[in-house]
């Protein structure tokens, strides 16, 4: 399959200027899960490093989960995983962390997946930071004038940062509470963004611990793409639908094989929209699924625990060194063209080769966790989390 004109070893056309011309539904995208976790998903660290040493390796679809958390008696939002021991991080940090490396390595625009559970007050603010941090990189919906996924492309996206929240959110029964937040919240931006280790003392709001049901006005602004349960081929803006690990399997497990039909079935969903898969909640040890699946199926955003260093973490990085180390891989034409065609195509002979190894060299030693490569594009990461690094 190597050989083979469908298959990614091959292809030469990621040189060409028109690769990134594509609408973004024709392209994978490397992407991460809880993507400011150390470790694993219940009592690791909340880093801004980890956030840079994956945008500086290529990753271009990262998420971030915002809380509530009292600091000197206000309302802040921070990022951390809820309900768990995990620590927290202010979410200025985080954003820092973004501006800073987003496109270090990479032109190719950012998604950014806000889940939000913080209250209007602490909302507002953190609409305040994404203006003060990220600015004029994001993509407001006004620019986009009632574009949808099917006209817009990673070229013309380039250096631009999506945000991303779902779409349930509504904007109703606002002016009273934004009344009242208005009059609590006196602290200068210009402070939050002052690198003061005392933002690291923070305690938890019991309020945190639901999920809004709200959206702030001027976050609303700020977001170009809608998460979604069902996305439709005839919207006006960008869309995109989230899919479970354990949701994919099912739907595996229940047709019995990866038959044609139910393969032709999701290619032609993610022909018309984005979508972006998401581990398993029983993968508290932040390990990772072989993502070869979803792939096939045309699911654009994979999304894997890149803190372990796992097959499926492995098969990533490989997979995205393609398309110039960028973080997106066009799908092969048998994706893209309607009506969709079976990919990988069938063959009717199959060869098998078998290999004998004589030799390997370079390999980590073995305390270190993944290799620690000083060489192309990518070497900076180690500066970042370098417990990963095996150092």
């Amino acid at each position: 399959q190597l050989i083979t004109q469908a298959s990614c070893a091959t292809d030469t056309a990621t040189q060409s200027p028109e690769y990134f011309n594509r609408p973004l539904t024709d392209y994978w995208v490397f992407s991460s899960h809880n993507s400011y976790l150390v470790g694993d998903q219940l009592q690791s660290q909340s880093e801004p490093d980890m956030l840079r040493r994956i945008l500086i390796q290529g990753c271009r679809s990262v998420e971030l989960d915002f809380w509530d958390a009292y600091h000197l008696c206000h309302k802040r939002p921070v990022v951390t995983h809820g309900n768990t021991l995990c620590t927290s991080s202010s979410a200025s940090d985080m954003l820092s962390a973004i501006a800073q490396t987003a496109f270090l390595t990479s032109s190719l625009p950012v998604f950014i997946s806000l889940e939000m559970h913080c209250s209007l007050q602490p909302q507002h603010e953190l609409a305040e930071l994404l203006e003060f941090h990220l600015g004029s990189m994001l993509v407001r919906q006004s620019e986009l004038n009632g574009r949808s996924v099917h006209s817009v492309t990673p070229d013309e996206l380039r250096g631009r940062i999506l945000i991303k929240v779902k779409k349930s959110y509504t904007t109703s029964n606002y002016s009273s509470q934004v009344t009242r937040t208005k009059s609590s919240s006196q602290t200068s931006l210009t402070d939050i963004a002052l690198d003061n280790p005392a933002r690291k003392q923070f305690s938890f709001s019991s309020a945190g611990a639901q999920r809004s049901s709200k959206l702030h006005p001027a976050l609303l602004k700020l977001i170009c793409l809608h998460g979604v349960k069902e996305a439709s081929p005839e919207a006006q803006c960008l869309e995109m639908k989230s899919i479970s690990e354990i949701k994919l399997q099912n739907e595996y497990k229940d047709v019995h094989d990866e038959t044609v039909a139910w393969q032709v079935a999701w290619h032609t969903c993610t022909q018309h929209s984005l979508y972006r898969e998401y581990p398993s909640k029983f993968r508290i040890d932040s390990s990772n699924q072989d993502p070869t699946l979803p792939w096939r199926l045309g699911i654009q955003h994979v999304a894997l625990n890149l803190q372990t260093n796992d097959l499926g973490t492995q098969l990533a990085f490989a997979f995205f060194e393609r398309g110039c180390g960028s973080g997106f891989v066009r799908k092969p034409d048998d994706l893209c063209v309607i009506p969709p065609r079976r990919w990988p195509p069938y063959r009717k002979e199959v060869q098998r080769v078998s290999l004998r190894v004589l030799s390997l060299h370079g390999l980590p030693t073995e305390g270190e966790r993944r290799p620690a490569l000083y060489s192309g594009k990518h070497k900076f990461c180690h500066q970042f989390a370098r417990e990963l690094s095996g150092e």
